[in-house]
């Protein structure tokens, strides 16, 4: 009977030992420093709940009055907006897609030969084939890219005797009138200049058989530089 009991309490103190060390072990998992990390944690979330919960609210209370929906300044207010976002997107998605198409949705005539010019120019400077510019229905753009294409063609050559043959087409493009003739010859001396300027052997020298005075004159100023320089 004796040895019962003795067996009886040893059985009730482990248990009460394994008790006590679940417990111990229960209090770590829950240190105050995990309390209030779980604390922190349900609070962010709370927040953000009624962060988003007050955005629905915020949304589904503004309500415009009749007053100014119907007001001629709100619908001019509207239709400037809508017609500034369909040029907008208008002319980025034809640039993205290289699709004219998107040009001829836009608000106006302006708009529209502007979203033309850009991505033709685009594609006539890759190619470097002026006859593209061809397809530009607006006369002054058209003048741009054909002259802007064939001016950066002859300064590529390296060759001023294209400077000349492209002197003759920027006279086809301008009128006959005296200033044209002298923007004519002006843009025939700064293709010169600038295929000298990056030539490898650029020196002073080079610069003498330039006739525009003003364009002469930089040359010799950045020749001089140049020789500084070196």
């Amino acid at each position: 009977m004796y040895k019962k009991i003795i067996i009886l309490v040893s059985l009730v103190g482990l248990l009460s030992a394994c008790t006590i060390q679940n417990i111990l072990q229960n209090s770590n998992q829950k240190s105050p420093e995990n309390i209030e990390k779980t604390g922190q944690t349900k609070k962010q979330t709370q927040q953000k709940s009624a962060g988003k919960n007050h955005e629905k609210i915020t949304l589904l209370t503004i309500k415009i009055a009749p007053e100014i929906v119907e007001s001629e300044p709100y619908k001019k207010c509207i239709a400037e907006k809508t017609q500034q976002c369909v040029n907008q997107v208008g002319t980025t998605l034809a640039q993205e897609k290289n699709d004219l198409t998107y040009c001829q949705f836009l608000t106006s005539t302006a708009q529209q030969e502007s979203c033309e010019f850009g991505i033709i120019f685009s594609s006539a400077l890759k190619s470097e084939k002026s006859e593209e510019c061809e397809k530009i229905k607006n006369a002054d753009y058209k003048k741009s890219c054909i002259l802007t294409i064939e001016n950066q063609n002859a300064v590529k050559s390296k060759d001023p005797k294209q400077c000349e043959k492209f002197g003759e087409i920027v006279k086809k493009y301008e009128t006959k009138d005296d200033v044209d003739e002298k923007e004519a010859l002006s843009r025939v001396e700064n293709c010169k200049f600038e295929i000298i300027r990056q030539g490898e052997k650029f020196s002073i020298e080079q610069c003498t058989g330039l006739t525009d005075k003003f364009i002469k004159m930089e040359c010799e100023n950045l020749a001089k530089m140049k020789n500084k320089t070196f």
